[in-house]
């Protein structure tokens, strides 16, 4: 994209958010659930985020722009 920060803080295949975006249609909308289980899941693999605040704040912000861009794709074709 060309708004594209020149240091972001997370990135997210596009793949994986079509999935989250799938499997909240099907789920109730809890994000903050979704984030809590993979900090664990990632800190188990003794992974480590690097984040000032939560997985949750970076992936909130970051999955509502997917769907924005996700729209306005479709209703431009």
């Amino acid at each position: 994209f060309p708004c594209v920060p020149m240091a972001p803080s997370l990135a997210v295949d596009l793949q994986l958010l079509e999935f989250i975006h799938l499997l909240l249609l099907r789920h109730s909308p809890n994000q903050t659930a979704w984030c809590d289980a993979m900090e664990t899941f990632l800190d188990g693999m003794k992974y480590k985020l690097r984040l000032n605040d939560s997985l949750w704040d970076h992936f909130n912000n970051l999955f509502h722009w997917y769907q924005v861009l996700t729209v306005l794709a479709q209703d431009h074709i």
